[in-house]
């Protein structure tokens, strides 16, 4: 989780993305498999408290994970299926699956950060070279400010402190 965190944040601030959820109730089997009762009490209040009203698709997964609070050896349980690998390989099929659309998401990223870099060092070798090459200049802010918007209309909300100007200015 600290992993997507990092890299794909916005992944993770909707809660109602399916695989946040099922990254979650995860978790709480793993946690299962080795902590004790007061520890899976703990994270299912902390991390699965705010998914019980969200519709059916959720009550049910919550339902199926939430049993693993009550069984100190889960091995034993008629819950012990949820300790299966196959569960741990479906959430994980999921989570590549999630991922590949999220970077498909932003086509735009790599345009704007080729764009970007392409422009600073233009704007470098012009500086340096005492030649402000204006048409390939106003060109590349015009690529710029094309992908920064992009990036605001077709992604969730990246791009928006991006300013160009401010990079421009230095």
């Amino acid at each position: 989780m600290q992993a997507l965190q990092t890299d794909f944040p916005s992944m993770l601030k909707d809660p109602k993305v399916k695989i946040v959820f099922d990254l979650k109730c995860q978790q709480l089997v793993e946690l299962s498999r080795t902590n004790q009762i007061e520890d899976r009490l703990a994270f299912a209040q902390e991390h699965l408290h705010e998914y019980q009203d969200m519709g059916e698709e959720y009550s049910k997964g919550l339902a199926d994970v939430i049993v693993l609070v009550a069984y100190p050896d889960l091995e034993q349980s008629p819950y012990s299926d949820l300790l299966e690998e196959s569960r741990r390989d479906k959430v994980a099929e999921d989570l590549n699956q999630a991922l590949q659309g999220e970077k498909a998401a932003h086509p735009c990223l790599f345009r704007i950060t080729l764009s970007l870099s392409t422009l600073m060092w233009v704007a470098w070798a012009s500086v340096s070279r005492g030649k402000l090459g204006r048409s390939t200049l106003e060109r590349l802010v015009s690529h710029c400010e094309e992908s920064l918007r992009d990036l605001r209309r077709y992604t969730t909300g990246h791009g928006a402190i991006l300013s160009l100007r401010d990079v421009l200015n230095g």
